[in-house]
Parts: structure tokens; C-alpha cells; sequence
């Protein structure tokens, strides 16, 4: 009784028309998988699947970091190498960039 009296202080208990209204906007607006979360005075919001585009870029990284190493399986911490060694390479392009920017007789100043 006292976690439903906190559910209701804290988020409102949403009647069965509510839960209704927003099961319709789920069908008739959103794709297949997609999931809803629901609160007291707000609209529906969208809970976003990233699992299959994240799949692909493990995927991708995968395959660019067994044209480095020798790895058999993608660990964690070949991850996070590659995550590493990603955030490196933009550093050091946004360094170029700003040199070039700050260089004296440069066409774009």
C-alpha cells in the first residue's frame, strides 16, 4: 500500500482511458518493437531500440580491429581500445583543423 501511495504522489496512477489512449498512439504511430513509457499529464514517449544499429557498428569496429590485431573474439577491452583510439583520431583532426584556422595567410580568414 505505501509503494502505491508513493506511485501515486510521485507520478499520478493513470486511469484505464489513459492506458488506452496511449496503447492506440502506440499502434497507430509506432513501428513494430517499439515501446512506450506512460506518465500521469504527459504525452507517450518513445523508447528508442539502439540495439541493432549498435550491433552494427560493434560489428564494424570488429572487423576493423582484426585488420590491426590478431584477435579471435571482440572483448571488452578490445572495445575500448577502439573506442580509444576513435576519440584520438577526432582529437587530433580537430587539433589540424584549428591550426589551420590560426594559420597566418590562410584562405578562410
Amino acid at each position: 500500500d505505501t509503494f502505491r501511495n508513493q506511485l501515486k504522489e510521485t507520478f499520478g496512477l493513470l486511469t484505464p482511458d489513459d492506458c488506452a489512449d496511449a496503447f492506440l498512439k502506440l499502434i497507430q504511430t509506432c513501428g513494430n518493437g517499439a515501446a512506450i513509457a506512460v506518465y500521469k499529464g504527459a504525452p507517450p514517449i518513445l523508447i528508442n531500440d539502439f540495439s541493432y544499429p549498435m550491433m552494427i557498428g560493434i560489428g564494424a569496429a570488429a572487423m576493423a580491429m582484426s585488420k590491426i590485431m590478431d584477435i579471435s573474439v571482440f572483448r571488452l577491452h578490445h572495445q575500448a581500445a577502439f573506442l580509444l583510439v576513435c576519440l584520438v583520431l577526432i582529437y587530433m583532426l580537430m587539433a589540424l583543423i584549428s591550426v589551420m584556422l590560426s594559420w597566418p595567410g590562410y584562405v578562410g580568414q
